[in-house]
């Protein structure tokens, strides 16, 4: 067995730096490993926001409903509170989500409260209506002419307001 080399070096290794200046790390392909572990672990807490909104819709009205959603403890796990991911989990998972009857602007909000709530985020629920064939401010006309109006629902945050979901051109009718 040749003997091993224990002397330390002090030349640092290479390092491939991209031109936003910082060192480029393992491939992307970590990024979606580390999105998928986020989402193992945000499940459980995914499912238990869908339990609490599905037995408060449908016990209490919605503003009994987002109060009783909104009032939760926060997260132990740091890790969990990462506003952005839980969002995108949620969008992942939103066609599972057993609440009939809803939007899925309105289920994606009501699982949000809760799970913004074990962020400490303060989250508010925000309903708007936009008359039919008005133009969303995004470029697109639907052209609904005199058919049913439109609804949105969205979750804000008063502790940061740079968290939140999209209001889609909607002004906010009412505020939860």
């Amino acid at each position: 067995m040749p003997p091993r080399n224990t002397t330390p070096t002090t030349e640092a290794p290479a390092v491939d730096v991209q031109s936003s200046g910082r060192p480029s790390g393992p491939p992307e392909s970590v990024g979606v490993v580390a999105k998928a572990a986020f989402l193992l672990c945000a499940s459980p807490w995914i499912v238990v926001a869908a339990a609490r909104a599905l037995h408060w819709t449908r016990r209490r009205s919605l503003d009994v409903a987002v109060e009783q959603l909104r009032s939760v403890p926060r997260f132990r796990w740091a890790y969990l509170r990462r506003p952005d991911w839980l969002c995108a989990s949620v969008d992942r998972v939103l066609p599972l989500v057993p609440l009939r009857g809803f939007g899925p602007c309105l289920k994606r909000s009501l699982l949000l409260l809760d799970l913004w709530g074990r962020c400490g985020l303060e989250p508010r629920l925000h309903l708007g209506i936009r008359a039919p064939g008005q133009d969303s401010g995004y470029g697109v006309d639907r052209g609904l002419g005199s058919g049913p109006a439109e609804g949105h629902a969205w979750v804000s945050s008063t502790v940061d307001p740079a968290v939140s979901t999209s209001d889609q051109g909607y002004a906010s009718g009412f505020s939860f």
